[in-house]
């Protein structure tokens, strides 16, 4: 071993003991007890005013709106009112009726999860009265609430693009940027019969 390699392991040897030395005095040295300290004169407490106490109905409004959401918009609380009794209508999305079986299919405007609900099934702070084919009433503190499954008020949907009915280029494939068209099978002729 050269003379430059071995003068580095001592130099390292020695590091390493100097190290572990402070190490175990730090660790087995007794601890200090701080003497006692000048306590702070108390300062007068003055009391509050009592906040009141959240509604249950405070997060669903919190978790309603999309913070993220590109159509977000603020929920206007008409003087009088809190936030609280703002409460939005949930969406009916279909209603199942058969021999003494009715659901109905609504979007909880709190969560936005669609479940199906029964007659008297609690709902977004009221309860599903009657399922009929085309509406549910749900029975809330401030009165009836009637959901529509056509609701006029309700805005629709955005519609799919349209695909425009070209034929495709020889050999069955789109050309580049070409949309393809939609192949519908021919009706049969008739004076094809059946084997």
């Amino acid at each position: 071993m050269s003379r430059r390699l071995l003068g580095l392991n001592v130099l390292l040897a020695v590091l390493s003991l100097l190290f572990v030395t402070y190490i175990v005095r730090q660790v087995t040295r007794p601890r200090q007890v701080a003497g006692p300290r000048s306590v702070a004169p108390a300062l007068a407490v003055v009391p509050r005013a009592p906040t009141p106490a959240p509604s249950p109905q405070t997060p669903s409004i919190i978790v309603a709106r999309n913070l993220f959401s590109p159509s977000r918009s603020e929920t206007t609380v008409h003087a009088g009112t809190s936030p609280a009794t703002a409460v939005r209508k949930p969406n009916l999305h279909g209603v199942l009726l058969t021999d003494g079986l009715r659901i109905a299919y609504l979007e909880d405007p709190a969560t936005k999860r669609v479940a199906s609900y029964r007659s008297g099934d609690p709902i977004g702070g009221g309860t599903v009265e009657t399922i009929s084919w085309d509406r549910v009433v749900i029975l809330r503190p401030e009165g009836k609430m009637e959901v529509l499954l056509h609701d006029p008020a309700r805005p629709r949907a955005a519609a799919p693009p349209a695909v425009s009915a070209q034929a495709p280029p020889r050999g069955g494939f789109p050309a580049r940027g070409q949309t393809p068209a939609i192949l519908r099978p021919r009706p049969p002729s008739p004076d094809a019969t059946p084997r």
